[in-house]
């Protein structure tokens, strides 16, 4: 018998809020809920599939989330994962992007990925698109530009498990919510270097060990729970009235005490978990040192913050945030270019500070060339 795939995904997330399993090390809190990891790997896809669906229901699929949910998907011809993902865009659209699919020896790989990520920043006039890079050195697959991600990688990207905290939070470093900036961008004439405007928070001037203990002690365990957490927030978005999507938001926004038979407050656990999860052992304001990153001093003239930065980070490299981008990132200076290293989480500068105002804010910024 078919099964409705609405329905589907609506027994998965009753089926997650009826179990009852101890957190470690929180053996005395018995409303504490999480899954296991068998679980974790069974709810994942639908739940990346369902957040794609309330994307297309209100038309406003991007070239970056059609990107990062389907662009992992094998394909004997690396390009196709460009060519297929986008095609979803319909076909004006598309080509708008520059994105016609050709498959001459001349139009390799490295340039196909080249023009989506082009398209990203276009379309949306931002550059989330830096935070699915790998942290690309000069000798990168492909010889692709530190820019731009490589969508044929499969081993793990500890720069994904930070951008999704940062969206758990909410942050955006250029702007508060209707006030941010858009990316200011140009290409340099072979199209391989870009130059984006931002302002310098500091430069590294000490820096701790990498914490090497992965959080909730499995590096898998980790990654399932931060990629089910991204499909949450795109469930719990407004835009349609199915009940599916209502208990969803139910869930997650707390408009209502759902299950009440369970004879405890579900969305209040779920908040209080997602807290325990990027807050835990809280130092100097900060959350907890994600695994492979480390915590780290940023100086600049006489003023200096702390920060979160990649395991690759050193002493010396700069960290600045771009406009159009909702958290700061690191460089590597490298000659007159910079390389793109990752993310970096900065105390005090997350939510906008940087730029609150205007005038300063643009007098203080300049363009970085990042190879």
């Amino acid at each position: 018998m078919a099964v409705d795939f609405d329905d589907f995904v609506l027994f998965l997330v009753m089926a997650l809020w009826s179990l009852r399993i101890r957190i470690p090390g929180e053996e005395s809190n018995e409303r504490t809920v999480t899954l296991s990891r068998m679980l974790f790997t069974c709810m994942q896809q639908p739940y990346r599939i369902a957040g794609a669906r309330v994307e297309f229901d209100v038309q406003t699929a991007t070239p970056m989330s059609l990107l990062r949910t389907f662009a992992y998907a094998k394909a004997s011809d690396s390009r196709d994962k460009v060519y297929s993902t986008l095609s979803l865009l319909g076909r004006e659209r598309a080509q708008g992007f520059g994105l016609t699919p050709t498959y001459a020896p001349s139009n390799t790989t490295a340039a196909v990925f080249i023009q989506a990520a082009k398209a990203c920043i276009t379309s949306s006039e931002e550059l989330e698109v830096f935070s699915e890079t790998y942290g690309a050195s000069p000798d990168s697959h492909f010889g692709l530009p530190s820019w731009v991600p490589d969508w044929t990688r499969t081993e793990e990207n500890t720069n994904t498990k930070c951008n999704l905290i940062h969206k758990i939070y909410g942050f955006s470093a250029t702007g508060r919510p209707g006030m941010a900036s858009s990316a200011d961008v140009t290409y340099s004439y072979d199209g391989l270097k870009v130059l984006a405007r931002g302002i310098l928070i500091g430069k590294v001037s000490s820096i701790g060990a990498v914490d090497e203990e992965p959080d909730l002690h499995t590096t898998d365990n980790l990654n399932n729970i931060l990629f089910t957490l991204r499909s949450w927030k795109q469930l719990s978005k407004p835009k349609s009235g199915t009940e599916m999507r209502q208990f969803c938001q139910t869930v997650t926004l707390e408009q209502h005490p759902p299950l009440d038979a369970l004879g405890w407050d579900n969305p209040n656990t779920f908040e209080e978990w997602v807290r325990s999860l990027v807050q835990t052992g809280r130092r100097t304001g900060l959350g907890r040192p994600w695994y492979r990153r480390r915590f780290c001093q940023l100086s600049h003239g006489s003023t200096s913050k702390m920060a979160v930065l990649p395991a690759s980070a050193e002493a010396g490299d700069i960290v600045c945030v771009f406009w159009g981008a909702n958290v700061a990132f690191v460089l590597k200076e490298r000659g007159k270019w910079c390389y793109l290293a990752g993310e970096a989480y900065v105390h005090g500068v997350m939510h906008g500070e940087l730029i609150e105002e205007e005038d300063r804010a643009w007098r203080e910024s300049a363009y970085f060339g990042i190879a």
